[in-house]
């Protein structure tokens, strides 16, 4: 009796340290939105100066093409002989549009920053034009379609010059989609807000529409043209760059003042910001000045067709209650490397919990939200005070008959889930390839180093072509080691 009195006591006791605990980490959070309330005023006075500064490069960039331009003109009719000038005056401009795409970045990062602080628990934030998005949680389940890339070099067949290019295409039917057409694209979003920036009569105005939780699947055709500028040996989007949504099904599960309008909008402005603010963004620096080079000086381009796959975890798999009889919750359990046995444990201690913690979950979905209330997904010391909180708990739960889990492998796994992961796969269709193999693999591995050394990463890179001779024997092969420095 005395022991089972003992262990009473010690169980209320470690209960007592895991509340007080989470009501500090609820302090601190209260005391950073207050400490943001703060920083919001000097923010605001730096996007002012960069808007500023915006509209001062904006009339450079405008008055220093209109010289190039003359220029041009001039040097075309025979009047003047300026093509150091023209290169000269080009650079320019490039180093005035580079100053102007960086700052107009800055700006849209402190404008997202502003619109979905991250106190207020908003984990991802995209823009498009003059609309935000910002996300507490986004959950893609799969983006799958017909990836189409073609390459046009410097040079057509018969020799004359043209700009080099790069086309991208994102489109359907892919393998296992049936005969729809357009890529597929399914997420849930949940905690989500949408700002539009629109100014009428000089006043700028920012309504926001917003949605607790949303399912949304789409299909959507991109078309993403990219263009390299030798004398500024750079990428840029080129004219032409769009994206048309097909067919779009949205389920949410609260109702909210202009719903129709704002799902429509939500989901046009998300496809936008993936597309075109993460892909082509990922295009333009990949490709890198020493591929263009290659293009520049090539007389044949490529055709590719491929699948591309991005599978994510299951949206049913978040949603399933924890400890359930189905597939569906067993899979959720197996994520977190959880038996049947330690849930219900686990299960068994959160009960013990006062509400007053905030620690209440049912599902993996509720795990996460509370993952990320917490902020153990940035901050790996209060990951490692609480796990040894619940640690604890499990540890002194009377009659028990299994063994407790291990919370900070669990934690680990949460942690893992808050990437995001997804398992992408590309599968090539088509392939029209004529290219020299030699210079373009290196131009490729010229570029990855760059990258890498840009980044400031130890890296070393080599590469081995192999090309059969004329008339070759089946194991006579030319290989030549190239190391780039």
């Amino acid at each position: 009796m005395a022991s089972s009195s003992g262990n009473g006591v010690a169980l209320q006791a470690s209960i007592l340290r895991f509340v007080s605990a989470h009501e500090a980490v609820a302090e601190r959070t209260a005391a950073q939105r207050q400490q943001w309330k703060r920083d919001a005023e000097a923010m605001n006075l730096q996007i002012s100066a960069m808007e500023e500064t915006i509209v001062l490069l904006e009339r450079e960039v405008k008055h220093t093409t209109a010289s190039l331009a003359k220029i041009e003109a001039l040097d075309k009719r025979g009047g003047l002989s300026s093509g150091s000038t023209a290169a000269d005056m080009e650079l320019l401009l490039g180093q005035l549009e580079d100053k102007l795409t960086r700052t107009q970045a800055d700006l849209e990062e402190a404008r997202r920053a502003t619109y979905f602080p991250f106190v207020e628990g908003y984990q991802l934030r995209f823009s498009y034009d003059k609309n935000y998005l910002g996300f507490r949680e986004l959950l893609l389940e799969q983006l799958r379609g017909t990836l189409s890339l073609k390459l046009v070099p410097g040079s057509d067949a018969a020799g004359n010059a043209q700009v080099p290019s790069f086309q991208a295409r994102f489109d359907g039917p892919g393998e296992g989609l049936g005969k729809e057409p357009g890529a597929h694209l399914h997420f849930l979003g949940a905690g989500m807000s949408l700002v539009t920036r629109r100014e009428m009569l000089g006043v700028a105005l920012a309504p926001n529409i917003s949605f607790g939780r949303i399912d949304v699947s789409a299909r959507f055709i991109a078309h993403i043209p990219i263009v390299y500028f030798p004398r500024r040996r750079s990428w840029r989007a080129a004219s032409g760059f769009k994206i048309e949504i097909l067919h779009f099904r949205a389920d949410s599960s609260e109702s909210a003042s202009g719903q129709h309008a704002g799902t429509e909008a939500l989901l046009r402005m998300l496809v936008q910001a993936v597309v075109e603010g993460v892909v082509k963004h990922l295009l333009v620096s990949a490709l890198g000045p020493a591929f263009g080079e290659y293009l520049l000086g090539a007389q044949h381009g490529a055709d590719v067709v491929m699948e591309l796959v991005m599978q994510g975890v299951p949206i049913r798999t978040f949603d399933a209650p924890l400890g359930g009889p189905t597939d569906v919750s067993r899979h959720a359990a197996l994520l977190l490397g959880l038996r049947q046995s330690e849930v219900a444990r686990l299960l068994e201690v959160q009960s013990l919990i006062p509400p007053s913690a905030g620690t209440s979950f049912r599902s993996l979905a509720d795990l996460m939200r509370y993952y990320h209330t917490t902020g153990m997904h940035h901050q790996p010391e209060r990951r490692r005070q609480l796990a040894a909180l619940w640690q604890e708990l499990l540890d002194r739960l009377p009659n028990a008959t299994a063994p407790p889990a291990d919370m900070a492998s669990v934690f680990e796994r949460l942690a893992a889930l808050a990437q995001k992961p997804a398992q992408v796969t590309l599968k090539v269709r088509a392939l029209r390839l004529h290219v020299q193999l030699e210079a373009a693999v290196g131009a490729v591995c010229d570029g990855v180093a760059a990258h890498l050394a840009c980044s400031g990463a130890e890296h070393g890179s080599a590469k081995t072509v192999r090309l059969p001779r004329a008339p070759p024997p089946p194991a006579a092969l030319l290989s030549r080691p190239r190391h780039t420095p």
